[in-house]
């Protein structure tokens, strides 16, 4: 906008010097090259003045935008400063430029903090997820990352400082998850591929997805985001879920083709004899069937149940272990020897005795015929531990997670003989677990042989001490 008002003023100003000098010169009978050197010299300081007056404005509107630019943040800012720049154009002949200096500035400082208000609440978003996200640019430079994915690639803050030079290669050595982002960067489309990365020893299966990041302008890609999907758990329980449904089937095919045999052969015999061991093989083959499906219910039901519901007891633990032993019918019970360190403490009496059982009856199974079998109960910490040692052949180390699996065994043909199910290990976990502990396997080494060492904790729970005294 041409200041008009300024323009007439200075015009008028300036012929106004003139014609006073001229006036001057002529009533002084000034001789002529005089005349024109008054009028030049007096024109000059009147065009400077005139200049200086204009321009003024301006150089101080200079001076604060310079020093609005140099500042990081508009925050920063300072009243006075502000008041100040105002004050320099209402004072000047800039006024309208000098208001609209002072919109654009007003604008820009709510823009500046809409805009980090923004950035900080994406940024805390980002960093709640759990999802690892990371952000590159097309010359595979890392420009963010979540705390997701600086936890998954253990990147401590002394790496997150190099961020702005770290290169996506030099955090995940994977060509072929290199080669997708490449790919993506070349075709400009929305991609998903699945790779298997190895983190802290483990390999991890992951489902990425990429997508490209393209400017308004020319729709050229600048850069890509990535969020990394573990999938690694997910395959792990579809596989424990296909392995549960191919056992379950098994085993309870095996004595239900038994009992289907033994009825079709009861028809067609008619010899008393063969009839009482016919019916001996059904009775003990529904017993089977219905020993499995009761205690398929009962890892079911513990699956579901929370720890609330336990019905806690101060429980005489030479008792309980007395009475879990007189449940077994294994010809070798007589051989366990139980010994306790701590006479009482409170416990689901019923599911405890259940794990004390189950541990018993898998170390009878596993124990050859005239070894020992030990139960020990001992206070640790203040928490119960339950030792079930056994002098069997052992259990190999990688083998030691898998063996409270639903259905897995060892020795099948040996526990199936002696009317193992498979299931009683991951009962035993279960129940432990809803008791605030855990259960582990332990190597034992004997002069003779390898054995087993089961450990069960059971968390000593304080609401119900402390409300029964």
């Amino acid at each position: 906008m041409f200041p008009v008002k300024l323009f007439f003023r200075m015009t008028f100003f300036y012929t106004l010097i003139v014609s006073v000098v001229l006036l001057l010169t002529l009533a002084f009978d000034i001789s002529q090259t005089l005349q024109v050197f008054c009028v030049f010299v007096f024109g000059f300081f009147a065009f400077v003045f005139s200049a200086y007056w204009s321009l003024t404005p301006i150089v101080k509107a200079r001076s604060y935008l310079t020093k609005l630019l140099d500042m990081p943040r508009i925050e920063n800012l300072k009243v006075e400063d502000v008041d100040s720049y105002q004050q320099v154009f209402r004072k000047g002949e800039w006024v309208e430029l000098g208001e609209l200096f002072i919109q654009l500035e007003g604008k820009l400082r709510r823009r500046t903090k809409a805009y980090l208000r923004e950035a900080t609440e994406l940024s805390a978003v980002m960093n709640s997820l759990t999802t690892p996200i990371v952000s590159v640019t097309n010359q595979m430079d890392v420009s963010f990352m979540n705390s997701a994915f600086a936890v998954l690639f253990d990147l401590d803050q002394e790496k997150l400082k190099t961020l702005k030079t770290a290169k996506f290669k030099d955090l995940v050595s994977s060509e072929s998850l290199i080669a997708s982002f490449e790919n993506v960067f070349e075709e400009e489309n929305f991609e998903k591929t699945h790779e298997t990365l190895t983190i802290e020893g483990r390999e991890r299966r992951f489902l990425i997805s990429m997508a490209p990041l393209k400017r308004q302008a020319d729709s050229s890609v600048y850069g890509l985001v990535a969020s990394f999907s573990d999938e690694t758990q997910k395959i792990q329980l579809d596989q424990k879920r296909m392995d549960f449904v191919a056992n379950a089937s098994h085993e309870l095919r095996t004595p239900i083709t038994a009992i289907c045999t033994s009825a079709s052969l009861l028809e067609k015999i008619s010899d008393p004899k063969d009839q009482k061991e016919i019916v001996k093989s059904l009775s003990s083959n529904s017993d089977r069937l219905m020993k499995l499906t009761r205690e398929l219910l009962d890892l079911s039901k513990l699956e579901g149940q929370s720890k609330e519901e336990l019905n806690y007891e101060l429980c005489d633990l030479k008792k309980l272990s007395l009475d879990a032993l007189n449940l077994l019918s294994h010809p070798d019970k007589n051989s366990v020897e139980i010994a306790t360190s701590v006479e009482t403490f409170w416990l689901d009496e019923s599911k405890v005795k259940q794990v004390v059982t189950n541990l018993i009856k898998n170390a009878l199974i596993h124990t050859p015929e005239k070894t020992k079998v030990n139960v020990e109960w001992v206070l640790e910490d203040d928490d119960l531990v339950l030792y079930v040692k056994d002098q069997g052949a052992g259990v190999p180390e990688h083998l030691s997670d898998r063996i409270f699996e639903r259905f897995y065994r060892l020795d099948k043909s040996r526990s199936r003989v002696l009317g193992g199910s498979g299931i009683g290990l991951s009962i035993v976990k279960h129940i432990v677990a809803l008791h605030g502990g855990e259960v582990s396997l332990e190597a034992k080494n004997t002069d003779s042989m390898n054995g087993s060492v089961f450990r069960c904790t059971f968390k000593k729970n304080n609401e119900k001490i402390y409300s029964s005294i």
